[in-house]
C-alpha cells in the first residue's frame, strides 16, 4: 500500500489492534512464528519490487516498480552525443531522432525514463503486486505486514510536487513507518532558492525547504533511516549557476546523517563560484556524489538543442 491523497484513508491501526483477532487456530497465524511470517511477508515484497514510484496519475497516487539499477548510467548522453555529432559532420540545421528517443529526451521523470517507458507500456504492471493482498487478507495480517512492508520496500519520488503532497501537505498515519525514500527531483532555479530570498519566518520558505524539514523531522521522531536525493534543474540554466550551497542549506539536523545527495558535474571552474560549490575533497554533513548532466535541453519549439555548458569547439 502506497501513500494515499488523503490520511482519512489510512485505517485507524489502534481500533485494528484492539479488535483484531488472533486467529490462533489457523495455520499461518497458529503453526508458523512471527519470524517466519516476517520472512513470507519480505518475500512478497520482492516479488513485488523493493523500490517503488510514487506519482499522480490522473489525479490520484498510484505506483509502479522502479527499474533503475544503482550505479546504471543513463545512456541518453551517449545517444545524444552521437545524434549531435550526425549533424555536425551533415551539417545539417536540425537534430533528427526518432519517436522513441525524443521521447526519453523529453522525459519528466530525470535518470528514471526507462521506468515512465514501461509504465507506460504496461499499465496494468503496477496493479500485479501483492502488496493490496497482504493487507486486505485480514487485520492482523495487516499489522504484521504493514510494519514490514515500509521498512523493506523504498519510495521513489520523481517531481516535488508529489513528494510535497504525499509527505509534508497531507501525510498519512503510515507515513512515520517510512524507513527508504529517494528522490529525483528536477526543479526551477527559484525554486531551489526560494528558502534564501525569503529567510524571515513569517515568510513562506516554498516547498523544498519543507520538504527537507519534513525529512528531517521523519528522521528525528520516526523510522525514516536513508535519504537519497538527486538534484538537477528543471529551467534552461547551467548548473554552474546554482548556489549549491545556499540550495542545501535546507538540510538540517540528524537528516545529512543518512542523507546521500547526488548533484551535476560542475563543467567550469571559477574562483567566484568557490564559496557557493562543493568542491572536491570539501567535507560535507552528507554524502555527495557527482553525475554527468544530460547534454541536451528541450526548447518551445520541441527540438533538442545542445547545452551551452558542453559545446565544444569544431575541430579543424
Amino acid at each position: 500500500m502506497m501513500p494515499s491523497s488523503s490520511s482519512s484513508m489510512s485505517p485507524d491501526r489502534p481500533v485494528l489492534q484492539a479488535t483484531a483477532s488472533l486467529q490462533l487456530t489457523s495455520a499461518f497465524f497458529g503453526n508458523l512464528p512471527l519470524e517466519v511470517r516476517e520472512m513470507i511477508y519480505s518475500e512478497f515484497w520482492v516479488v513485488s519490487g523493493l523500490n517503488q514510484h510514487v506519482f499522480s496519475h490522473d489525479g490520484l497516487l498510484t505506483h509502479c516498480p522502479c527499474l533503475l539499477v544503482p550505479g546504471q548510467e543513463d545512456e541518453r548522453n551517449d545517444e545524444f552525443e552521437e545524434v549531435w555529432q550526425n549533424r555536425r559532420r551533415s551539417r545539417t540545421g536540425s537534430l533528427v531522432v526518432d519517436d522513441k528517443w525524443s521521447a526519453r529526451f523529453s522525459s519528466t521523470w530525470n535518470d528514471h525514463w526507462r521506468c515512465e517507458e514501461e509504465m507506460l507500456s504496461d499499465p496494468t504492471r503496477r496493479r500485479g503486486t501483492l502488496f493490496l493482498p497482504a493487507l486486505l487478507t485480514c487485520k492482523r495480517m495487516y499489522l504484521e505486514a504493514l510494519q514490514s512492508l515500509y521498512a523493506s520496500v523504498t519510495l521513489v519520488f520523481i517531481d516535488l510536487a508529489t513528494a510535497h503532497h504525499s509527505l509534508v501537505a497531507s501525510p498519512t498515519s503510515t507515513t512515520p513507518l517510512l524507513h527508504s525514500l529517494q528522490f529525483s527531483l528536477a526543479m526551477p532555479y527559484d525554486v531551489l532558492h526560494q528558502h534564501r530570498y525569503y529567510p524571515t519566518p513569517a515568510q513562506n520558505p516554498g516547498p523544498w525547504a519543507e520538504l527537507c524539514t519534513t525529512l528531517s523531522n521523519l528522521v528525528r521522531f520516526d523510522s525514516l533511516r536513508r535519504v537519497t536525493l538527486r538534484l538537477d534543474l528543471a529551467d534552461d540554466r547551467n548548473w554552474w549557476e546554482v548556489r549549491e550551497r545556499w540550495a542545501l542549506s535546507a538540510v538540517r539536523g540528524m537528516l545529512a546523517r543518512c542523507l546521500t545527495v547526488q548533484l551535476p558535474e560542475v563543467t567550469v571552474s571559477l574562483e567566484w563560484l568557490r564559496p557557493y560549490q562543493y568542491a572536491d575533497g570539501d567535507k560535507t554533513p552528507f554524502k555527495l556524489e557527482r553525475y554527468p548532466r544530460l547534454q541536451w535541453v528541450g526548447t518551445d519549439e520541441g527540438p533538442a538543442a545542445c547545452r551551452l555548458e558542453f559545446l565544444r569547439p569544431v575541430e579543424r
